[in-house]
């Protein structure tokens, strides 16, 4: 699957936009407000998709962190990569999006 990121010179979004826009065409991944405060977690679990992207730092593999949580396959897990990927490189209206 492909989530691809807004073209040079579009317009900036505020940084829960591109993240429900990311989700929207995630197979795997969803934010909803009643889970983890709407963190972006592997649909139907309570599973972050920050805590693969520490396994994998951890584990150093996909496939072994995919392991470690046993309810998941490596599919899920590197949509949660692609997922990531997606949102980093969108641009985000930083005056509307502060980083904590």
């Amino acid at each position: 699957m492909s989530f691809g990121v807004l073209p040079v010179g579009a317009v900036e979004r505020s940084y829960a936009s591109v993240l429900r826009e990311a989700a929207r065409r995630s197979r795997f991944v969803e934010v909803d407000p009643e889970v983890r405060k709407g963190k972006p977690c592997i649909k139907g679990t309570r599973i972050p998709v920050s805590m693969l992207l520490h396994a994998i730092e951890e584990y150093g593999s996909v496939e072994a962190s995919a392991k470690a949580y046993g309810q998941l396959t490596t599919e899920q897990v590197r949509e949660a990569v692609r997922f990531a990927v997606s949102v980093l490189e969108s641009p985000v209206d930083h005056e509307t999006s502060p980083v904590d």
